[in-house]
This record gives C-alpha cells, sequence and structure tokens, in this order.
C-alpha cells in the first residue's frame, strides 16, 4: 500500500478536472482526495496498489477533453488507515 501526494498543472480549473480525477479514483478502487489549489493547480493525495496509483497517475496526465496538462508532480507520503473512498475537498 503506498500514499503520494501530486499536483497537476495546466489548464485544470474550470474544466471538470476534480470531478475526472475522482471517477478515476473511484474506477480503480483507490481512496484519497483532491481539491483545487490558490496558485490554479490541482493538488491531492492518493492511496493503494503501487501499480495501480501509476496508473492513476498517467491516466490524469490525459485529463478531461477541456484540460490541458502541463505536469503531474508525485511524492511518496506516509499511508492512512481506515481511509474511505475518494472524495473533492471542500464538499
Amino acid at each position: 500500500m503506498k500514499r503520494y501526494a501530486y499536483t497537476v498543472t495546466g489548464i485544470v480549473q474550470g474544466v471538470g478536472f476534480r470531478y475526472f480525477t475522482r471517477n478515476t479514483a473511484d474506477r480503480l478502487h483507490l481512496t484519497g482526495w483532491v481539491r483545487n489549489a490558490e496558485d490554479g493547480s490541482v493538488e491531492g493525495e492518493v492511496q493503494g496498489d503501487d501499480a495501480v496509483c501509476r496508473s492513476f497517475f498517467e491516466r490524469l496526465r490525459s485529463g478531461p477533453s477541456y484540460a490541458l496538462i502541463e505536469d503531474v508532480v508525485t511524492s511518496e507520503c506516509p499511508s492512512l488507515q481506515n481511509e474511505r473512498g475518494f472524495s473533492i475537498a471542500g464538499y
């Protein structure tokens, strides 16, 4: 089980990116969260099998149709116990 913090830059706000991220995580059975950052990026954390997390990041690099992804930066962070589901922070 791995947990990663991630930041996605580019045109990622106002294009449904957080919903795309949540739906992708749900399909892959990952836990975590996503939110818009003040600098215009999208950030979050994701947890699950390492190979599945890597697949998640590959899908984020494509994003929804109106997004323009510049970069996806990830870093490993401590796993959380008993986390359920994947949420859009603030909702």
